[in-house]
């Protein structure tokens, strides 16, 4: 009997213990954290690029290029955290109907933000040493207001008659001279990113 009493009380003992364990103790997920930091660092610095953006900010030159290649990477990371709850969707489908037709919007949405975010930055790495360069006649700068962001830009016919547009930023806006009716605009020919406007 005392031989029982002393296990029963050891096994309640050691529940007691258990209890009063911290779940502090175990060990932190260090791969989550810091995943779940880089995408909300992500999400933050997206956010106030977008802004800025739309205010008419990193539209050309250097800081233009630098945000293209950041909404590329940042639409690639998108793209890769999404695929797998997609595909696991589609994949556990009741139905062959719902399971073709969530492919083919999974499929067109990747290709559609693939071809604007992801293709035309990539194409465009060969011509960061050579830029394509067009002579501007007619020039003639805008700024439109869409939904509380601003878009400026400047057109003007090519040497081939056709007109061609460019977006340019603020800047370059507050400082453009209206009675300037010729450019020479330096540009990535597949992003048509402005790098220089003379």
């Amino acid at each position: 009997m005392a031989g029982g009493e002393t296990d029963e009380t050891r096994a309640s003992m050691r529940n007691a213990d258990n209890e009063n364990e911290s779940p502090v103790r175990e060990p932190a997920p260090v791969a989550l954290l810091a995943g779940c930091g880089v995408i909300a660092l992500l999400v933050i610095v997206s956010f106030v690029s977008i802004v800025l953006r739309s205010m008419g900010f990193f539209v050309m030159g250097m800081p233009g290029v630098i945000t293209m290649y950041f909404s590329m990477v940042c639409c690639c990371l998108i793209l890769a955290m999404l695929a797998v709850p997609v595909v696991g969707g589609i994949i556990t489908a009741e139905t062959w109907r719902v399971k073709i037709l969530g492919s083919l919007v999974a499929i067109v949405v990747t290709v559609l933000l693939a071809w604007i975010f992801i293709l035309n930055p990539l194409l465009d790495i060969p011509c960061l040493g050579s830029p394509n360069t067009i002579e501007l006649t007619d020039v003639s700068f805008t700024s439109d207001n869409v939904n509380d962001s601003v878009f400026y830009e400047i057109e003007g016919y090519d040497t081939e008659g056709n007109l061609r547009t460019f977006d340019v930023d603020r800047g370059f806006g507050d400082a453009w001279d209206p009675n300037d009716h010729d450019a020479t605009v330096t540009y990535l020919p597949h992003s048509e990113t402005v790098l220089s406007i003379e």
